[in-house]
Order: C-alpha cells, then structure tokens, then sequence
C-alpha cells in the first residue's frame, strides 16, 4: 500500500509538473507573437479605415432599403414557403367548380392528381428554401462583420490624428453616427446577437474617452488640416 501511494504521488507531481511547464511555454508563445500580431492588425485597421467604413455604409444602407422595399423581409420566406399551398387550393377548388356536374369518379381522379401535384411543387421548393437559409445565414454573418468593423474604422476615422489632421472631425463624425444607427436598426430588425451589441456599447464608450481626452484647440472640427501635427495622445 505504501509503494502504491508513493507511485501515485509521483505520477501526480509528475503530471503537475507537465502542466506547469506546458502553460509555461504557452504564456511564453503568447507574449512572443501575439503583440506582433495584435500591431500588425492595428496598423493594417487604421490603414483601410477610411476605406472600410464607406463600404459597410453602404451595405448597411443597402440592407435597410431592402427590408424598406420588403426584398429581404424575414416574414417573406414564411409567405413563400405556404406559396406551394396557396397554388395547390386554387387547383382544388378550380378543379371542384368545373367538376359539379361531374362523376364522383372523375373528382377522385383530379384530387389525386392535385395531391400528386402538391407532393412534386414540395419536393421541388426544398432546395430552393435550403438556398434561401442559407443565403440567410451569410447575409447576417455579413452584417454581423459590417457591423463591427465599420463603426470600429468610423470610430478611427474620426479619433485617430493622422485621419482628423489630414480630414478635421466632421467626416469622421458623419461616418460614426450613420454607423451607429443603421447598426442598432440592423440589430433589432434581424435580431442578431448580443455580441454585437456589447461591441457597439464598448466601441462608444472608447470613442467618448478618446474624444474627451483630445485637445478641442488643435483639431479643428470641420476644417481640413485643421491645427499643427500634435497627436492626440499627447492630450
């Protein structure tokens, strides 16, 4: 009993070890490659803000006017998943009204002919309402990415001083607040995940601190080039 006790203490240290020097070299990886990583992304970010905020603008607005114009409405898809019933009753009851005069055998005839109809008009829209989930899915994974890297390349725009020195505040200010309202409508039209809410929330929070700690004096608000090249973390 005592050997088999030592064992076991043995394998637990042993393993206890391991594991110490396993996150040991995984928290030495991190500190090696994720600053790297996390600047690179910064940099290549404020690099194609002024380019990605336009786009997502634009592709939020897009998808405003579709649900606007009922294109793209959630509610359409259960009106044309019944469409395949709606035909089949139409048959039915045309079939029926030009049948009065008929045999009970002839409006058999036609009834199973409708049912036919119905199962063939069923098997056929599946894939078409598999394309149409789908489709779906990739138009909220877009809006999703719309959603946060646009406001996050407006926020840019409008704090960053190499952007608010070459441009002043107020493109900035017109991308962020076009931003932030068609991304809220976005997310209570489609529902989309509390994440992105949550990234909103802190995307203005930041947005506030930065412009709270800018100095009002040296950026001009609309004016172009406005103040001398002073960054804004210096204030």
């Amino acid at each position: 009993d005592s050997r088999r006790g030592g064992a076991a203490a043995a394998a637990t240290a042993a393993a206890a070890a391991a594991a110490k020097a396993a996150a040991s070299d995984l928290l030495t990886l991190y500190s090696q490659v994720a600053p790297a990583l996390l600047a690179i992304t910064e940099l290549w970010i404020r690099l194609f803000a002024l380019l990605v905020a336009p786009l997502a603008l634009l592709y939020l607005f897009w998808d405003a006017v579709s649900c606007w114009r009922r294109w793209r409405c959630p509610a359409s898809d259960d009106v044309g998943g019944g469409g395949g019933g709606s035909i089949s009753s139409s048959k039915k009851k045309d079939d029926e009204n030009n049948g009065e005069g008929g045999s009970v055998g002839t409006r058999k005839v036609a009834m199973d002919a409708v049912g036919n109809g119905n199962s063939n008009s069923t098997n056929h829209n599946k894939p078409e309402k598999d394309k149409a989930r789908s489709s779906r899915r990739l138009h909220r994974h877009l809006l999703t990415a719309s959603i946060i890297l646009g406001t996050i390349s407006a926020a840019i725009v409008l704090t960053d001083s190499l952007y608010v020195h070459e441009f002043g505040r107020l493109p900035g200010m017109i991308l962020y607040t076009l931003l932030l309202l068609l991304s809220i409508q976005s997310c209570q039209r489609h529902k989309l995940h509390w994440f992105v809410l949550m990234m909103l929330g802190v995307i203005k929070v930041v947005v506030v601190v930065c412009l709270v700690r800018s100095n009002p004096r040296s950026v001009g608000v609309g004016g172009v080039g406005g103040g001398s090249m002073t960054t804004l973390e210096d204030h």
